[in-house]
């Protein structure tokens, strides 16, 4: 068993490629599940594999790039996830000479305490910002995110500093239990915690095994609910079997998703668990 736990970004991406290998497999209804159940407030639609329509030729992507995909938000933003396959300190300066010549102007940028990311804000026009956040890997991949606002700068400012506490903070984000499958061969697992627009957490699996997707999804279930969670709603959908939780923690509200997807040969099983906190604006 292979068991990885990678950055934010990472998972943005991975994320993204995952909900994009469903879709080719011609799983419609597993989408239309997603759309309901999945997406963190905010989000309006998700492009696996390919740019929001709308996304302007001033923000080519690195050279060389694989696109996972990107996000249009309700507010009409735009997010892109990418990774590259060279390290941070040979993919940024370049990348940001590029983004500097399209006429975006540098506004600040930020560092990881280890160098393990970096945040840069640009302008454009006065109105537009755009944020660039590169986070390292393994010295040896690089993985991106873009984020595009239109309006209050210091709104969309505001927004990008709360990323970049939630960057700093993503070690502390644990509320997810050491999932086990009993009668069935984990292939395959991640977690990570991310945040790209609340804290997050995320446990990823492929197993193979002699249970159907329903008994699955309550073993998982039951495993939520005994760390705490308590079930909201449950219920099937085409070849997925799902659940949501809520979980109060320490003045927190956290919520989260279980998806149980069947895939091919027959036996074998995606799960995915997202958490996400619930951000209360001031009283």
């Amino acid at each position: 068993m292979m068991h990885h736990r990678i950055g934010p970004l990472g998972l943005a991406a991975g994320f993204l490629l995952f909900i994009a290998a469903m879709g080719s497999a011609g799983e419609a209804n597993v989408l239309g599940v997603l759309d309901v159940l999945l997406y963190p407030p905010g989000v309006a639609a998700v492009y696996p594999g390919e740019l929001a329509p709308g996304w302007p030729e001033s923000i080519p992507l690195p050279a060389g790039a694989d696109l996972a995909g990107s996000l249009a938000l309700k507010d009409d933003s735009l997010v892109a996830a990418f990774s590259l396959p060279r390290p941070l300190d040979e993919a940024a300066d370049p990348y940001v000479t590029e983004l500097q010549t399209r006429s975006w102007v540098l506004m600040g940028t930020e560092e990881g305490g280890e160098g393990e990311y970096r945040s840069y804000t640009f302008q454009r026009d006065g109105t537009d910002l755009l944020d660039l956040v590169l986070y390292d890997v393994d010295e040896t991949v690089t993985y991106g995110l873009l984020y595009l606002g239109a309006g209050a700068v210091a709104a969309l400012r505001t927004m990008m500093e709360l990323m970049s506490d939630m960057l700093i903070s993503l070690a502390d984000v644990t509320v997810l239990p050491e999932f086990t499958f009993e009668g069935a061969e984990v292939v395959d697992e991640a977690v990570s915690p991310m945040s790209l627009f609340l804290d997050e957490e995320t446990y990823q699996a492929k197993v193979r095994g002699d249970l159907d997707g329903p008994e699955l999804e309550e073993a998982l279930s039951t495993q939520l609910i005994e760390a705490g969670w308590k079930a909201v709603d449950a219920g099937t959908a085409g070849p997925t079997a799902w659940g949501r939780y809520v979980l109060e923690r320490e003045g927190s509200t956290w919520r989260a998703i279980l998806l149980v997807i069947a895939g091919e040969p027959r036996g074998t099983y995606f799960v995915s668990v997202h958490a996400y906190r619930i951000v209360r604006g001031p009283n």
